[in-house]
């Protein structure tokens, strides 16, 4: 029963609230970046590689990353009452990390 309940979850969120499914990520295969599905143009490519290292190198982002892994962790180990409290700060330094990956991820893409 609770399959059917995860497929029937799935359809809904994807065809009819439009949620983000795994194909809109961005895929990066052997260099070159895929979006959507479709290999993405060398000029926005170039563009995402510059932005990544810029956000990856801007202080006050580093900063605010900083900020909400403090805000996360004092949740998490002071104040939090209840599991959805602790189950919010753990989503948010998962965000945080994965963010960054992603983010390092394309800037470690050479530009052409």
């Amino acid at each position: 029963m609770n399959g059917i309940k995860t497929r029937l979850v799935n359809f809904v969120v994807k065809n009819v609230f439009k949620g983000v499914t795994k194909v809109d990520f961005l895929h990066v295969v052997k260099g070159s970046v895929y979006q959507n599905g479709i290999k993405i143009s060398d000029e926005a490519r170039e563009s995402y590689i510059r932005h990544a290292t810029t956000i990856l190198d801007n202080v006050l982002n580093k900063q605010i990353d900083d900020e909400m892994r403090f805000i996360a962790q004092q949740m998490l180990f002071t104040n939090s009452k209840n599991n959805d409290d602790m189950v919010f700060s753990k989503a948010l330094l998962w965000y945080i990390a994965e963010r960054n990956k992603k983010l390092k991820e394309l800037s470690k893409l050479n530009i052409k």
